[in-house]
C-alpha cells in the first residue's frame, strides 16, 4: 500500500509546473497549489487534473500534488509520512482530504466511534488540519456519497461536525451527486457502483474549484 501511495505521488509531482521565482519586471502570478490525499474516488476520471484544467480558462494555473492509493484510508496516509513532508516542504495553499467512502459515518454512534478505524481516521484528520494549519494552509473536508438518502444525511452531518472541530470547510459532493443519479439512473454517476463517471468528477471539480477560489469555472 505505501509503494502504491509513493507510485502515485511521484506521478502526480511529475505534472506539477517548474516554481519560478517572481520578479517585479515580470509578475506572473503563482499558481495555485492544491494537495489532495485519498484514495481512488480523487485518482478515477483524474479530479485533480480536472480541477487543473478548469482553472485555464480564467488564465489562471492551479497545481496539484496527490498521495492516493486504492482504498486508501487517511490513517494510512498520516502514517506513511509523506502527505506530512509535502506540508513541510511545500508551499501549499489547500489540503483536500478525502475520507474512504462512508467511512466517517463511524463517528454517529458512541459504539462505531470506538472502533480502531474509527478512532484512527479522526486521530489523523486532527493531525493532517493541524499540520496543514501551522504551514497556513486552508483544510477542506470532500464529503463521499451514501447508498440512501437516511445514510447520506447521517455521513454528511457527521463530516460536517468533524470539519467544524478541525476549523475546517466541508465540500458535500454526495447529495449532488445522488440527485444526478436519480435523473439519469445510477451508472450515468457510478458506473461501478462506487466510483464516479466523467460527469461525477466534472461536478466535483467545479464544486472544489468554487470552494478554493470563490469564483465558478468556465
Amino acid at each position: 500500500m505505501r509503494a502504491l501511495a509513493t507510485l502515485f505521488a511521484l506521478a502526480c509531482l511529475s505534472l506539477l509546473p517548474p516554481v519560478r521565482a517572481i520578479t517585479p519586471a515580470t509578475s506572473q502570478p503563482q499558481p495555485l497549489r492544491v494537495l489532495f490525499v485519498g484514495n481512488s474516488l480523487i485518482y478515477t476520471q483524474q479530479l485533480p487534473a480536472t480541477l487543473s484544467a478548469s482553472a485555464r480558462p480564467r488564465g489562471s494555473a492551479l497545481a496539484t500534488l496527490s498521495f492516493v492509493a486504492p482504498r486508501g484510508r487517511i490513517d494510512e496516509r498520516w502514517r506513511d509520512g509523506h502527505v506530512a513532508r509535502a506540508l513541510n516542504d511545500g508551499r501549499w495553499d489547500a489540503l483536500v482530504i478525502q475520507e474512504q467512502g462512508g467511512l466517517l459515518a463511524c463517528l454517529a454512534q458512541d459504539a462505531t466511534q470506538r472502533s480502531a478505524d474509527c478512532r484512527a481516521s479522526e486521530q489523523a484528520h486532527r493531525k493532517l488540519a493541524a499540520l496543514a494549519r501551522e504551514r497556513d494552509v486552508r483544510v477542506w473536508l470532500l464529503g463521499t456519497w451514501s447508498a440512501d438518502a437516511s445514510g447520506q444525511s447521517e455521513l454528511d452531518r457527521q463530516t460536517r461536525q468533524l470539519a467544524s472541530r478541525l476549523s475546517a470547510n466541508f465540500i458535500a459532493m454526495g447529495p449532488t451527486l445522488r440527485d444526478y443519479a436519480r435523473e439519469h439512473g445510477e451508472s450515468a454517476v457510478f458506473p461501478d457502483g462506487m466510483h464516479p463517471s466523467l460527469p461525477a468528477t466534472l461536478m466535483t471539480a467545479a464544486r472544489v474549484y468554487r470552494a478554493l477560489t470563490g469564483t465558478a469555472p468556465r
